[in-house]
């Protein structure tokens, strides 16, 4: 029996492990992108998609989600550019209607948006500097570090 606690402690450590070295990528990757340049753009399409999922507790009763789709236009150096990401890691998440409609109500079609786009590659770009999810990839890194810290003391301990 206390072996698992070992062996639990270290998967839940390795993957918290993970998690923060994920996160923090995300963090330098969001942290570069406040310093890319700007240019101008069109929001060509603002729509929210609708996604049914299945899963949880109550299998039978399917929960619906929302995809905000921000497309928009902008030039680089006389190069057309379409991209759908508003904010790095945005790109086919599901949110909740509110959070969708909110996020769209920013960007509606037709209007003129600010462009941060990569200088290096411009056809990386997003409307929004800063990431959506490096915080929660760190955050559940260190729980997860945690616990499984927690887990491979009381095996040393116990055993």
């Amino acid at each position: 029996m206390q072996n698992i606690f070992m062996f639990l402690g270290v998967i839940l450590a390795l993957l918290g492990l993970v998690l923060l070295i994920l996160g923090q990528q995300q963090r330098k990757r969001a942290e570069a992108v406040i310093s890319w340049p700007e240019t101008a753009g069109e929001v060509l399409r603002s729509e929210i998609r609708e996604q049914e999922m299945t899963g949880g507790e109550d299998e039978s009763a399917p929960t619906t989600m929302y995809e905000p789709v921000v497309e928009y236009r902008y030039t680089v150096d006389g190069q057309e550019y379409i991209s759908r990401q508003y904010r790095l890691g945005t790109t086919g998440v599901l949110v909740g209607l509110g959070q969708a409609q909110k996020i769209l109500s920013r960007y509606p079609s037709n209007s003129t948006v600010t462009v941060h786009y990569n200088p290096l590659q411009p056809d990386q770009a997003v409307l929004e500097p800063g990431s959506a999810s490096s915080g929660v990839l760190a955050a559940a890194g260190g729980i997860f570090l945690a616990v499984g810290l927690i887990f491979v003391v009381l095996d040393i301990v116990l055993g």
